[in-house]
């Protein structure tokens, strides 16, 4: 049997498929695009990054936060916390032993000097003023029997004197009658001897007696009450405190870095955390030498006193204390925070261009002494510290126009050596010399400059200006970085923005 085989059949080509040589090129075409593009990338960020970093930045514009000189109070105080007690207290006590028969007062009551506070119950002593009067009656009609006595024995010894010299009675009866008499003024002395030890025993019980009416020593009002009605007590033992509210004493604990500023006679104020915004007045009275060691902080203890005719002060009361070192009201004031060294203002009006070569200080440079004497370049007014009037530093010559200050030169070279108060002030009070800084000022077209100013008073917050300012004028208080120029009036604490150093903390260095 034949059996026929099947063709075998041949592979189909497919003439769409790409060689393989045409794949792998377009495989290489398509990376060394990707790197292109990558490569594009990179290079453009870096040129973008470069162009960031290397081309200066346009420079920011400054923003000023500025206060206007302004017209109020300032003072430069040392503070304290303290503490309220009475101006007087008297610890009253229990004259004898016995029981508390009366107390009509209670703690908090009001009493006057002489008022009766508590009362001993009065059974025995009534009892003991009886017997003692009844036994000195006793004795005075014993007294009286005794001098009857006497009295008759010197009749009898008169007489038998008598006889003798007439020779009727022995010398044995006169003698015997003598020694009769002597006995019986014996007797009487005795009797009055008696007598004044049982008038001094009435007096005594007497005054027992008037004792068990405890009277109040001193008007003031009751602060502690011990016994109750009814109890039994021992002589001496304490029954109340009486303490005068009408006048407290403040004793504040004041730090040894502040002590040295303290003078007997300076004011003083307070305020209480139960007394709102109320303030309390008084001088300094005592500066107590010794002191108290808390927390390895020496304290010393001052007191002074305050009238409190309202009872508004309790005793215990913390108070928040403020001894007054200086102070002024109605001054030119800016804020401590504005005070710049004084060289930044010498420096500023220091001579440029052609009045340097001509030696001559420009328009607007600081004056001293008075006069229009303008300090050359170098000129140091600190030699001058605390000189008189006519006392200059050895070697200084006087140039046109230098005139001394009347009042002498102050711890800055020039100024006053001490001032009175400005305008409100007590006239008379001293003070330490102006001092010298700069302020700079804002002025009308948002450019800035330094002034030099005479600085008094200063606290906390505030600086005094005695010279080189006007109300109403803009000064710098801070900078920062922004976009427009700010000036600010608010009346509230002084907030800063950016940098410019905080307000509250001293003025810098001069």
């Amino acid at each position: 049997m034949n059996v026929a085989s099947s063709p075998v059949s041949e592979p189909v080509r497919n003439d769409t498929l790409p060689p393989k040589k045409s794949r792998k090129r377009r495989r290489k075409a398509r990376r060394w695009f990707g790197t292109l593009i990558f490569l594009a990338i990179v290079g453009g960020g870096g040129y973008a990054g470069w162009q960031y970093y290397m081309t200066p930045d346009a420079p920011a514009a400054v923003q000023y936060v500025t206060r206007a000189v302004e017209i109020g109070n300032i003072e430069d105080s040392i503070s304290a916390i303290g503490t309220l007690s009475p101006s007087e207290s008297r610890s009253v006590t229990v004259p004898f032993s016995g029981e508390i028969a009366v107390i009509p007062f209670e703690v908090g009551d009001v009493v006057a000097a002489g008022d009766v506070i508590a009362s001993m119950k009065k059974d025995d002593l009534e009892a003991a003023v009886r017997l003692a009067r009844a036994q000195l009656s006793n004795l005075q009609a014993s007294l009286n029997d005794r001098e009857s006595q006497l009295r008759l024995q010197e009749g009898n010894l008169a007489r038998q004197q008598g006889l003798l010299a007439a020779k009727a009675a022995s010398e044995a009866a006169v003698q015997n009658a003598e020694a009769q008499v002597v006995s019986s003024r014996a007797q009487v002395e005795s009797v009055r001897t008696q007598i004044v030890q049982q008038e001094q025993t009435l007096a005594n019980a007497e005054a027992d007696l008037a004792a068990a009416d405890i009277l109040a020593p001193i008007d003031g009002t009751v602060v502690s009450l011990t016994p109750q009605v009814g109890q039994a007590v021992n002589a001496g033992a304490p029954l109340m405190t009486l303490s005068d509210l009408s006048t407290m004493t403040v004793e504040a604990q004041v730090a040894e870095a502040d002590v040295g500023r303290l003078r007997v006679g300076m004011p003083a104020h307070f305020t209480t955390l139960a007394g709102s915004n109320r303030r309390w007045e008084g001088t300094l009275r005592r500066i107590l030498p010794t002191p108290e060691v808390q927390n390895d902080v020496v304290l010393y203890s001052v007191v002074f006193d305050v009238e409190n005719p309202d009872g508004g002060l309790l005793i215990g009361m913390s108070t928040e204390t403020f001894f007054v070192v200086a102070s002024a009201d109605n001054v030119l004031r800016v804020p401590v925070g504005a005070l710049h060294p004084a060289r930044l203002a010498l420096a500023a009006a220091a001579p440029t261009g052609a009045e340097a070569q001509a030696g001559q200080a420009p328009s607007g440079a600081p004056q001293f002494g008075g006069g229009n004497f303008t300090p050359p370049e170098g000129f140091d007014p600190s030699q001058f510290a605390g000189r008189a009037p006519g006392n200059l530093p050895e070697g200084f010559t006087p140039p046109a126009g230098f005139t001394p200050p009347a009042g002498g030169f102050g711890p800055s070279g020039f100024g006053q050596g001490q001032r009175t108060r400005g305008q409100g002030g007590d006239a008379g009070t001293p003070r330490t010399g102006p001092q010298r800084y700069s302020v700079q000022i804002l002025k009308a077209d948002g450019t800035t400059e330094y002034r030099l100013v005479q600085v008094g008073i200063q606290d906390r917050v505030n600086a005094e200006i005695i010279s080189g300012l006007s109300e109403g004028e803009e000064i710098v208080v801070s900078t920062s970085s922004g976009a427009t120029v700010t000036t600010g009036r608010s009346g509230g604490g002084f907030g800063g923005q950016g940098g410019g150093g905080g307000f509250f903390g001293g003025p810098p260095l001069r």
